[in-house]
C-alpha cells in the first residue's frame, strides 16, 4: 500500500513556473523571439543573459514608437545606469508647453545621459583665423610690440604661420588633442565636458525668464528687430532656441540683474538642447532667429572653442535661403509676416558680415542670388547697409590676393560710397550735434561700426609704416584725424550705452578698433587725451565683466595689453620689426621713419628717409607750409545724394558716388552742452531726408 504518511517527492528548489508576459520587451520584440520575465524582477530571461536593458514592465506609451538609445552597441556604456534607460525630449521641445509671458513654463530639468568617450580623439583640429581678427591686426601693429602678446596667445592657443610670401601670415587656433594632456595647449576640463559630455538642462524659474525675455524686448529688441513681439507671444509652441537666446542676452547685460548663474544655466541648456534636438531635420523661422541671436552675441558658448557661434550662423543661413527668406515674393502672407521675414535675412547679412571679420573667415551670403528689399526701419536699414559695404571693404583688401589687384579707381570708387553713406543718414542717426552723452542708440552704434568699416579701408593705405607697390592711393593727415574723432567719440558714447556693447558682438568688436585707433594716433602725438580717452575704454571694459563671457574677456585683455604699449613708451630701435603685414600686397618698412605729429604745421616732423629701393614717404603727410601739396584735403560743398537702395542686393539699383574722398574735420558738441541742442540736425550738410520705399 501506498505510505500517506511517508515523504513526498523531491523537488527542485530551482524550478520555477514560467510566467506569462503583458507585453514582450522591446529587444525580444525586434529579435522576434519569446520573452521571459523572472519573477520578482524587472527585467527578462534573454536580457538579464545579455546584460541588456528590458523595458517589459514599463507602459507601451514609454517605450513604443519613441526614439531609442542604441545602448546594446556601447561597449562602454552601463546598462544598470538609470541615466541610461532612455533620454527624454527636452521639456521646451514638448507641444503642450504653455508660453512664457502668459505665466507658466513646464520644469526644464530632464535626465539626459551623458555619452562616455570610449577612445581619445581630438576635441578640434587645428583652425584658421585671417586678417580682420583682433589677432592678426595686434601682429600686424608695427608700432605695437609684439613679445608683449605672448602670454595671451599662449593662453588662448593662438600662434602666427608665416607664408611664402615675406611678411604675409595667417593666425592658427591649436587643436586639442585628450591624449595629450601636458601639452601647453591641452584642454582644461570645462572645455572636455562642453564638447564630450552631454550636459543635464538646468531649471530656471518662470518668473526669471518672464523677466529677462521682457527686458530683451524693452531694451534691445528695438536696435536689432528680428523678433517680433506680437509675433512672438502669438507663437504656440514657443521655439527653446529662441526663448534661451533672448534671455541670454539679457543674462549677460548687467543692468537685467539677472541671478547669478543665470547665463551659465543658459549656456548649458543650449549645449543639451543641441544634442538632444536633431536641428539639422528642420527649418522653422523660429528657430532660424534663435541660431541667428545665438551666433551675434558670441557668448553663449559652452567654453570658448569658437567653433558653435560659426556653426550655428551657419545653420541659420542655410535654413534661411531653404525657406526663401532671401527672395521677395509676392504671397498672401501678412504684412507683418513679411517684415519680419526682411528683419530676419537683414539680420544674417549683418552676422554673416560682422562675425566673418571677427574670425578672418569667408562670408556665407553672396548678394547676388538674394533680391530681398531691405527692411522700414531706418536704424535697422542703415545698419544692413553699412555692413554690405563692410563685406565689400573685406572683398577688396582682405582676401587672399590683398590690394594686389586692387586699382586706383576701384579705391577711390568704394571711398566715395562710404563717404557717401555716411552723409545720407537721416538726422536721428547721424551723432553730429550730438554730445556722446545724449546721442541716440542708433546713432551711436552706427557710428561704432563706421569706424571700424573706415578703418578696416584705410588700413592698408597707412604709409608711414607700410609701404604698397602696386598702388598709389593713401589717406591724408586730415583723413585720419577725421577718424580718429569718430573713434574718439565713439568710446565716449559706449560710457554712456553700456547695455549695447554687452548684447551685440560687433559693437566690442569696434569699440576695440576705436581703441587701437587712437593708440596709432597717442604713438605718433603722444597727446594726453588720447589715452586718456583709450584709458576709458579699460575702464568701461571693467564696467561689463562678465566671468561667462569670454569673447568680452578677450577684448578686454587686448585693450589693457595696447595701454600697457602705449604707458610705457619704447624706442623705434628697441622694438622688435616682428610684425606681419595687414594684407597681402602691403610690405612692412625694414625701417620706421623716425617722424613725430606736430600740431603747429599740421603734419609729421623728422626724418622720413626710407630703404633705398623703397617707395618713400608721402609728401602730403610730411608738408611744410611752403609745400605744394596742402596737408588736409579741400572740402567744396556737399557730397553728391547717397541713392537710397531698395534692394539688398546691389546689383539692382544705381550706384553714384560721392564728389569728395573724406569727410572733413568734424567738431562734436562739448557734454555740458545743453541738452536741447541735441536733437537737432546740423544744418551744413544740407542732404534731404532719408527716404524709404514704403
Amino acid at each position: 500500500m501506498l505510505d500517506l504518511q511517508g515523504e513526498q517527492p523531491e523537488v527542485d528548489d530551482t524550478f520555477v513556473v514560467r510566467m506569462k508576459a503583458a507585453r514582450a520587451c522591446d529587444l525580444c520584440r525586434r529579435k522576434r523571439r519569446r520573452c521571459e520575465p523572472l519573477p520578482k524582477q524587472s527585467v527578462c530571461k534573454q536580457c538579464l543573459q545579455g546584460k541588456q536593458e528590458c523595458t517589459w514592465v514599463l507602459p507601451i506609451s514609454e517605450t513604443r514608437h519613441k526614439r531609442r538609445t542604441n545602448v546594446q552597441n556601447s561597449p562602454g556604456e552601463d546598462s544598470d545606469s538609470p541615466q541610461s534607460s532612455k533620454r527624454p525630449r527636452h521639456p521646451l521641445m514638448r507641444h503642450d508647453s504653455p508660453a512664457i509671458l502668459g505665466g507658466s513654463l513646464l520644469s526644464m530639468a530632464a535626465s539626459i545621459s551623458p555619452p562616455k568617450p570610449s577612445f581619445g580623439y581630438a576635441l578640434s583640429e587645428t583652425k584658421l583665423r585671417g586678417p580682420t581678427t583682433i589677432t592678426h591686426m595686434m601682429h600686424s601693429t608695427s608700432t605695437f610690440p609684439t613679445e608683449l602678446l605672448e602670454a595671451h596667445d599662449k593662453k588662448h592657443r593662438t600662434y602666427t604661420e608665416m607664408q611664402e610670401h615675406a611678411g604675409d601670415a595667417i593666425i592658427r587656433v591649436s587643436s586639442l588633442d585628450l591624449n595629450d594632456t601636458f601639452h601647453p595647449s591641452s584642454p582644461n576640463l570645462r572645455e572636455i565636458d562642453s564638447v564630450s559630455r552631454l550636459p543635464t538642462p538646468v531649471y530656471m524659474e518662470p518668473a526669471l525668464i518672464e523677466r529677462l525675455i521682457r527686458f530683451y524686448f524693452d531694451v534691445h529688441a528695438p536696435h536689432f528687430p528680428v523678433v517680433s513681439k506680437d509675433v512672438f507671444i502669438s507663437s504656440v509652441p514657443l521655439s527653446p532656441v529662441l526663448v534661451y537666446a533672448m534671455v541670454g542676452i539679457s543674462a549677460m547685460t548687467l543692468s537685467s540683474r539677472a541671478p547669478k548663474g543665470t547665463l551659465e544655466a543658459v549656456q548649458t541648456n543650449m549645449s543639451a538642447l543641441r544634442r538632444a534636438e536633431d536641428f539639422l531635420n528642420r527649418s522653422t523661422l523660429h528657430e532660424i532667429q534663435g541660431h541667428l541671436l545665438f551666433a551675434l552675441t558670441m557668448e553663449m558658448e559652452q567654453g570658448s572653442v569658437g567653433s558653435t557661434v560659426w556653426n550655428s550662423l551657419g545653420l541659420a543661413i542655410r535654413q534661411a535661403q531653404e525657406l526663401g527668406l532671401h527672395r521677395e515674393m509676392a504671397s498672401d502672407d501678412q504684412i507683418d509676416h513679411v517684415e519680419t521675414r526682411r528683419n530676419v535675412w537683414g539680420g544674417l547679412i549683418v552676422a554673416d558680415r560682422w562675425i566673418s571679420a571677427f574670425y578672418g573667415l569667408p562670408m556665407m551670403i553672396d548678394l547676388s542670388d538674394c533680391d530681398r528689399i531691405f527692411p522700414k526701419d531706418e536704424g535697422f536699414r542703415s545698419l544692413i547697409e553699412l555692413s554690405i559695404l563692410l563685406g565689400r571693404v573685406v572683398k577688396m583688401c582682405y582676401t587672399p590676393t590683398g590690394i594686389i589687384n586692387v586699382k586706383d579707381e576701384q579705391a577711390q570708387a568704394l571711398a566715395n560710397e562710404i563717404q557717401s553713406w555716411l552723409f545720407a543718414l537721416p538726422p536721428t542717426l547721424s551723432c553730429v550735434n550730438h554730445s556722446p552723452e545724449y546721442a541716440p542708440v542708433s546713432a551711436g552704434l552706427l557710428n561704432l561700426c563706421y569706424v571700424a568699416v573706415q578703418f578696416f579701408f584705410v588700413r592698408p593705405f597707412m604709409r608711414l609704416s607700410h609701404t604698397a607697390d602696386t598702388l598709389s592711393f593713401a589717406i591724408t593727415v586730415a583723413d585720419w584725424q577725421a577718424l580718429a574723432a569718430r573713434a574718439r567719440y565713439g568710446i565716449l558714447w559706449s560710457e554712456h550705452h553700456l547695455d549695447q556693447l554687452q548684447a551685440w558682438s560687433f559693437s566690442l568688436y569696434c569699440l576695440f578698433i576705436c581703441c587701437l585707433i587712437l593708440y596709432h594716433t597717442y604713438y605718433r602725438s603722444r597727446r594726453p587725451d588720447d589715452l586718456a580717452v583709450i584709458l576709458k575704454g579699460r575702464d568701461i571694459m571693467g564696467k561689463i565683466h562678465h566671468p561667462d563671457c569670454h569673447a568680452r574677456t578677450k577684448i578686454a585683455e587686448v585693450i589693457s595689453l595696447l595701454i600697457d604699449a602705449a604707458t610705457n613708451p619704447r624706442e623705434d630701435a628697441a622694438i622688435k620689426r616682428t610684425s606681419i603685414n595687414p594684407t597681402r600686397g602691403v610690405q612692412l618698412r625694414k625701417r620706421e621713419p623716425n617722424l613725430r605729429w606736430r600740431a603747429d604745421t599740421n603734419s609729421f616732423a623728422g626724418d622720413p628717409d626710407v630703404e633705398t629701393g623703397e617707395k618713400p614717404v608721402p609728401s602730403h603727410l610730411v608738408a611744410s607750409p611752403a609745400a605744394d601739396a596742402p596737408s588736409t584735403p579741400i572740402y567744396s560743398g556737399d557730397p553728391q545724394p547717397y541713392p537710397i537702395p531698395v534692394n539688398v542686393n546691389p546689383s539692382m539699383h544705381g550706384l553714384a558716388a560721392a564728389t569728395n574722398l573724406y569727410e572733413p574735420v568734424i567738431t562734436f558738441p562739448d557734454t555740458a552742452t545743453d541738452s536741447s541742442q541735441h536733437s537737432q540736425r546740423s544744418t551744413e550738410s544740407g542732404m534731404p531726408p532719408l527716404i524709404r520705399e514704403r
